[in-house]
């Protein structure tokens, strides 16, 4: 775990999404693929709560959803 590694050094993370595919890795939307963001915003709180977020490879116009569909996790952990 990077928090584990780097700690107070981090000061932001990129999160994004996928899904599988043939076997490959495919870029999905945020909260279209299986990524766990649910655990990874509990480390975030818990370590590090006030740390910037990138919604890295968000299209422009899928950002409102992700945003909610993050705000939504954040507020039932």
């Amino acid at each position: 775990q990077s928090f584990d590694l780097f700690g107070k050094d981090i000061v932001a993370v990129h999160l994004k999404d996928f899904t599988v595919v043939d076997n490959q890795l495919q870029i999905a939307p945020i909260g279209k693929g299986i990524m766990d963001f649910k655990s990874i915003l509990k480390i975030i709180k818990t370590e590090s709560p006030f740390l910037h977020i990138i919604t890295e490879e968000t299209k422009e116009e899928e950002l409102d959803s992700a945003m909610l569909y993050l705000k939504d996790i954040q507020k039932n952990i």
